[in-house]
C-alpha cells in the first residue's frame, strides 16, 4: 500500500466537506495520543500537518450526519442479509466500499432531524450501523490483524465523490429497519387511558408537547399538561425535572414548526426553524485593552496569522487568573463580583486555536515553571532538614518538625472536583483551568448526567464561577471534609463547533452553566507562512505584568486565612454601570431562552472586565491595585461585554442555522473572499460544493442571494462578448476586518516596545507566604 494515497484521498474528501482523522498505521483504531473522531476536520492545513507527522497513518471518517451500513461476513462467509439486499443497497446508496474481509460499507445522508446512533447486529447478524458519534475506515487504508486473519486494504466499489449533503437518504425500507421499534404496548390502566411504558415515555411526551406547541401553548401550559399526563399514564412516571426539560426543549421552537419525528426521541430537529441570519463578525475592541496587553495581542496575532480576538481573549483570562481572589469589585451592598472568566474559543481544528492559546498564557506558564523549580529546591531542602530532625527527635522530643513546603500553583489540567478542591485548599488566590479542548471539561461535568454526582459537580462549578464556598466530603483520607471559603477557578479553552453542539447539552442550559460561558467564533484565515515573531522583550514585559498581578496582596482574616480586597466604583463609573444594567435589562425583554439567560450574566461580566482592566492599569504604573475602579475601566469593561453579547448572538445563530441558510452564507463568504463578484463558471470550477453540479443549480443559488437583497447580476463587456457576473451588494462586500490591521502612528510597524508602559514602584513588593515565592523590587525583567 502507498501511504501517500491515504493523504491524497484525504485531500480529495476534505474538499468535498467530509470530516476526517487519523487511524493507527495498519489498524482500525485511532492513532495513539489523538482524540479519534472527536478531532475530525475538513481543514486541508491540519490534514497536511497530520500526515507530515505520520505519513503511514490510515484514514478515518466521522459519520456524524451520515448513516453507513457496515455489512460484515458471518462465519467467514458472505453475509446472508447482504446477499438478499445487495441490489437495492447498491442502487440506493451514494457510495460503497469493500472491506479487507470481504464485507461492504454503504454510505447515506442522515435524514433532516434524525438522530441515528451506532448499533451492532440489531438489523441482522453482522450488520452494523455507523452514525452520530461513530466512524468508519476509508479506502485506501490497509489493515493487518493476524488474530482475525486480516491483511488487506479497503477499496471503493462506488467512489465517494459528492459532498455529504448530496448523498441520498436511506430508502423507506431501510429507514424502517433503522428506526428502533418501541416496546410492545402495555395493558391499559382503564378503558379510557393507555399506559405509556418505559422506553416510550420521552418520545410520547415529546410528541404530545410538540402538538401542544403547534397550537400556540406556552412553556408553562405545556409543562403543566406534561406533568399531568406523566403522572396518570407513564409507568413508572419520569422525574418532574425530566418532564420540564422536555417542555423547555420543545418551546425553544416556534409554534408552527415543532414537528417531532419518532426517530428523534425528545430532540426536536435542529434545523426545524429558520432562525435569524448569522450576524457578521465584528472586530474585537482591542482599543479597550490597556498596555501592554494591547500591543502584545497585536504582535502575537500577526506572528501566528490569526484573528486578534484569539489572543486577546486568553490574555484577559490569564490576567483574571493572576488577580484571582486578591480583588473583588463592589457594585452595591450585597453585590460584588470576582475576577473570574470562563471563555470558549469556537473554531474548527487547524485554525490556530492552540498557538493562540499558548501565546495568551505563555507568561503565566513561564512563571508557573519558575515557582515549580523553587518548590522542587525547597522540597529537597525540607527533606534534608526533616531527616536531620528525625535523628534529633529521640533526644529532643519537644522540637517541632520542619514545615513541609507547598507548591504555588496558578494552573491545573485536572478538571475533576476532588482534584480541584484538593489543590484549592493551598491556593487561596484560586486557579486557572486551561485546556486545548473544552470538551473534556464539559463532558466530565455531564458524564453522569442522570445522577446526583453530576448535579453536585455542576453545582460546585457554579459556586466556583462566583468564587464562593465549596465543600468536599470524602469517605477516606485526612481531612475528611475540605472547605474552600473562596473557591475561584477561571476557565479557558478551544472547542470545535460540532463538538460544542454535542457536549453543551440541555442540562447545561437549564442549570445556567452555559449562560456563564463566554463564547467567541473568530473568522477563519488561510494558513500561510509568516516571518513575524514575538520579540523577547515583549515576552519579558508580559511576564513582569503577570508577576505584578500575582503580587497583589490579600487581607488576612481572623482564622489565619486570606480575604479579597474589595474595590468600589468611582461615582462616574457607578453611573455608567447603572445605565448599562438598565439598557441590558430592556434588551433582555425581547429575548428568550439561551440568549435571555446569557444577557442576565453579561451584567456581571462588564463589572469583572472593569475590575481586571483597573488592576492591570494600576500595577503597570507601580501602584498596589487598591484605588476605586475608574470610569475608563468601566467603559472598557462594558465595551468588552457588549462585544461578547454580539458573539453570543453569532454563535447562537450558527448553532441553530438551517441547512439552506448555512449554504447561502458560505457561498456569500466564498464570493467575498474572491473579491466580491463571481460568475456561474467560476463557481462551478472553483467552489468545491458546486463541483459536478449544473449551471442551472449555480444560477438558482446565486438568485437566492439576489432575492435576499444581498447581490445583483451585472453585465460586463469583454474583448469578444458580454459577460454576466454576480456582484455582492456593498453592505455584503466585506466583513469589518479585525483591529489586527489597523494603522496607528505609534505602532504602524507593529513594533513592541512596551517597557515604557510598566513603571517600577516602591509600593509594589512581593510578599512571602506558606507557598514558595520569590522577592522582587518591582523592577522590569531583563
Amino acid at each position: 500500500m502507498s501511504t501517500a494515497s491515504c493523504l491524497k484521498d484525504a485531500y480529495r474528501l476534505s474538499k468535498l466537506g467530509y470530516r476526517l482523522f487519523r487511524l493507527a498505521p495498519q489498524s482500525k483504531v485511532p492513532l495513539a495520543g489523538s482524540e479519534g473522531c472527536k478531532e475530525a476536520t475538513c481543514d486541508d492545513g491540519q490534514i497536511a500537518d497530520w500526515w507530515e507527522e505520520r505519513p503511514d497513518a490510515n484514514l478515518g471518517l466521522s459519520t456524524d450526519g451520515s448513516v453507513v451500513i457496515d455489512c460484515d461476513p458471518v462465519d467467514d462467509q458472505t453475509n446472508p442479509w447482504l446477499i438478499e439486499n445487495l441490489e437495492r443497497l447498491t442502487e440506493s446508496c451514494g457510495a460503497s466500499a469493500e472491506t479487507p474481509r470481504g464485507g461492504r460499507h454503504f454510505y447515506y445522508r442522515a435524514p433532516e432531524g434524525s438522530d441515528f446512533r451506532n448499533s451492532s447486529g440489531r438489523i441482522a447478524p453482522g450488520i452494523d450501523v455507523r452514525a452520530n458519534g461513530g466512524y468508519v475506515v476509508l479506502p485506501p487504508s490497509w489493515v493487518i490483524d493476524p488474530k482475525k486473519r486480516i491483511n488487506g486494504g479497503y477499496r471503493w466499489v462506488q467512489e465517494l465523490n459528492r459532498p455529504p449533503e448530496d448523498l441520498p437518504e436511506p430508502p423507506p425500507w431501510l429507514l424502517e429497519l433503522l428506526v428502533e421499534k418501541p416496546a410492545a404496548a402495555a395493558p391499559s390502566v382503564n378503558e379510557n387511558a393507555e399506559v405509556i411504558p418505559e422506553g416510550q415515555r420521552n418520545d410520547s411526551l415529546a410528541r404530545f408537547a410538540g402538538a401542544l406547541r403547534g397550537v400556540g401553548m406556552d412553556e408553562e401550559e405545556i409543562r403543566v399538561s406534561l406533568r399531568s399526563t406523566n403522572a396518570k399514564r407513564c409507568r413508572p412516571p419520569l422525574d418532574d425535572d425530566e418532564v420540564d426539560r422536555i417542555a423547555h426543549s420543545i418551546c425553544r421552537y416556534r409554534p408552527s414548526e415543532t414537528a417531532v419525528r419518532s426517530t428523534t426521541g425528545h430532540r426536536t430537529p435542529k434545523n426545524a426553524i429558520p432562525d435569524e441570519p448569522v450576524p457578521d463578525w465584528q472586530p474585537f475592541p482591542i482599543a479597550q485593552l490597556p498596555e501592554p496587553l494591547r500591543s502584545y495581542a497585536k504582535t502575537a496575532a500577526k506572528a501566528i496569522g490569526c484573528d486578534i480576538a484569539m489572543v486577546a481573549g486568553p490574555l484577559l483570562v490569564m490576567c483574571a487568573i493572576a488577580i484571582g481572589n486578591s480583588r473583588r469589585i463592589i457594585l452595591k451592598n450585597g453585590w460584588d463580583e470576582p475576577a473570574i472568566i470562563w471563555l470558549g474559543v469556537v473554531s474548527e481544528s487547524g485554525t490556530h486555536k492552540s498557538p493562540a492559546l499558548d501565546c495568551g498564557f505563555r507568561a503565566l506558564k513561564a512563571l508557573q515553571r519558575v515557582r515549580l523549580k523553587e518548590y522542587a529546591a525547597a522540597l529537597a531542602d525540607y527533606e534534608q532538614r526533616y531527616a536531620e530532625w528525625k535523628g534529633r527527635h529521640t533526644k529532643n522530643p519537644s522540637e517541632l518538625p520542619p514545615v513541609e513546603p507547598v507548591a504555588e500553583r496558578y494552573l491545573c489540567d485536572d478538571a475533576t472536583i476532588e482534584a480541584l478542591v484538593w489543590l484549592l485548599k493551598d491556593q487561596p488566590r484560586g486557579l486557572g483551568l486551561v485546556v486545548d479542548e473544552l470538551a473534556g471539561w464539559l463532558g466530565g461535568i455531564g458524564k453522569y448526567s442522570a445522577t446526583k454526582s453530576q448535579a453536585g459537580d455542576a453545582a460546585r462549578w457554579l459556586e466556583m464561577y462566583h468564587g464562593r464556598m465549596v465543600m468536599l466530603d470524602r469517605k477516606t483520607g485526612i481531612p475528611r471534609t475540605i472547605a474552600i471559603p473562596h473557591a475561584a477557578v477561571s476557565v479557558c479553552g478551544g472547542i470545535q463547533p460540532a463538538i460544542l453542539e454535542r457536549v453543551l447539552t440541555e442540562d447545561f442550559r437549564l442549570n445556567g452553566l452555559a449562560a456563564r460561558l463566554l463564547l467567541m467564533s473568530p473568522p477563519r484565515r488561510p494558513r500561510q507562512w509568516i516571518d513575524a515573531e514575538i520579540p523577547p522583550d515583549a515576552e519579558a514585559t508580559m511576564r513582569e505584568l503577570i508577576d505584578r498581578l500575582l503580587a497583589l496582596s490579600m487581607t488576612p482574616d481572623d482564622d489565619g486565612g486570606a480575604e479579597p480586597v474589595h474595590l468600589r466604583l468611582s461615582p462616574h463609573a457607578q453611573e455608567l454601570f447603572i445605565a448599562y444594567v438598565n439598557d441590558l435589562g430592556a434588551e433582555q425583554l425581547d429575548l428568550s431562552g439561551e440568549l435571555s439567560a446569557t444577557w442576565s450574566k453579561l451584567e456581571a461580566y462588564a463589572a469583572r472586565f472593569a475590575l481586571i482592566l483597573a488592576c492591570i492599569k494600576s500595577v503597570a504604573h507601580g501602584e498596589d491595585g487598591t484605588a476605586d475602579v475608574d470610569a475608563d475601566s468601566m467603559a472598557a469593561g462594558i465595551a468588552l461585554a457588549r462585544w461578547f453579547a454580539g458573539e453570543a448572538k453569532r454563535v447562537h445563530a450558527l448553532h441553530h442555522e438551517s441547512v439552506d441558510a448555512r449554504k447561502q452564507r458560505e457561498l456569500i463568504e466564498w464570493i467575498r473572499r474572491k473579491g466580491g463578484s463571481t460568475s456561474v463558471r467560476e463557481v462551478l470550477s472553483g467552489y468545491r460544493r458546486y463541483r459536478g453540479r449544473t449551471a442551472e443549480e449555480v444560477r438558482e443559488a446565486l438568485d437566492a442571494i439576489r432575492k435576499a437583497g444581498k447581490g445583483r447580476w451585472v453585465t460586463e463587456p469583454t474583448s469578444t462578448k458580454s459577460g454576466e457576473r454576480f456582484v455582492l451588494n456593498d453592505d455584503c462586500q466585506q466583513i469589518p476586518n479585525n483591529a489586527l490591521h489597523e494603522t496607528e502612528s505609534a505602532d504602524a510597524d507593529m513594533s513592541m516596545d512596551c517597557k515604557s508602559t510598566l513603571h517600577p514602584g516602591d509600593s509594589l513588593k512581593k510578599t512571602s507566604s506558606a507557598s514558595i515565592r520569590h522577592s522582587s523590587d518591582g523592577a522590569l525583567m531583563d
